[in-house]
């Protein structure tokens, strides 16, 4: 996991939300996932899971999930209406992964 250090660099001003959404990681580094999930399958073309909205901006979102999800992942987010996202970072805090998501 990436720890960030320096001024944020962002595109549009982001606003507190809360909620849950939905999301479809489609997999493509298989042994990173494969390394964090004993339930793994590798035939899997993606894995489906939830996450609490911290916020959001024009450009994306950001989440706050139990999975690790990869920086590059590309992620089907249902928030409200289905939108494509990419992960922009990943930090882990306790149990917890928080990841930037950009509209793509």
């Amino acid at each position: 996991m990436q720890e960030y250090h320096g001024m944020e660099q962002r595109m549009y001003q982001r606003e507190y939300a809360s909620g849950t959404v939905a999301f479809k990681a489609f997999l493509g580094n298989n042994e990173y996932y494969k390394s964090h999930f004993k339930d793994y399958n590798p035939g899997s073309k993606y894995l489906n899971g939830e996450a609490d909205l911290v916020d959001k901006s024009y450009g994306g979102m950001q989440i706050k999930t139990v999975i690790p999800l990869e920086k590059g992942a590309i992620l089907e987010v249902n928030s409200p209406e289905e939108q494509m996202a990419m992960v922009r970072w990943v930090v882990k805090q306790n149990e917890f992964y928080y990841a930037g998501l950009m509209y793509t």
